[in-house]
């Protein structure tokens, strides 16, 4: 699994003992008084269905909608993802991305109020983020 995408302005490495395990690399922006916006990286189990998902495939559990952005010409699938961190409405956009051996599903998590920032966010590094896809 190789791929590079250019690091954000303002985004540090999370602090590695408070870094979820299943992330293959976590990176943070803080905002005073604010929650802090995220940028997650993880390994998913090989390389991705050339079949697009399905809204009726979601995890009911979990508060989600099916959305896409695009990378290198292909329009990718993307999770839309509604939680709440300590109280306040959070969103985050899990955009998978079809890597030749294996897959990663990038995460870009932040307040629900700054949902276009989020989706902003991903489309610039979605730009920047170099792989052999496997389409």
């Amino acid at each position: 699994m190789h791929f590079a995408f250019d690091l954000p302005d303002g985004f540090e490495p999370y602090p590695s003992a408070t870094k979820p395990a299943r992330y293959r690399y976590a990176f943070l922006r803080k905002i005073p008084n604010d929650l802090g916006r995220v940028l997650l990286v993880q390994a998913l189990d090989g390389p991705l269905s050339r079949v697009r998902a399905k809204p009726h495939e979601l995890p009911p559990a979990i508060a989600s909608t099916l959305t896409n952005f695009h990378w290198r010409g292909l329009e990718v699938d993307a999770f839309r993802v509604s939680e709440s961190v300590n109280g306040i409405s959070g969103i985050t956009f899990n955009v998978q991305i079809p890597l030749q051996q294996r897959a990663i599903q990038l995460g870009f998590g932040g307040p629900a109020k700054a949902e276009s920032e989020l989706r902003a966010l991903a489309e610039q590094v979605l730009s920047t983020l170099e792989g052999e896809n496997n389409r």
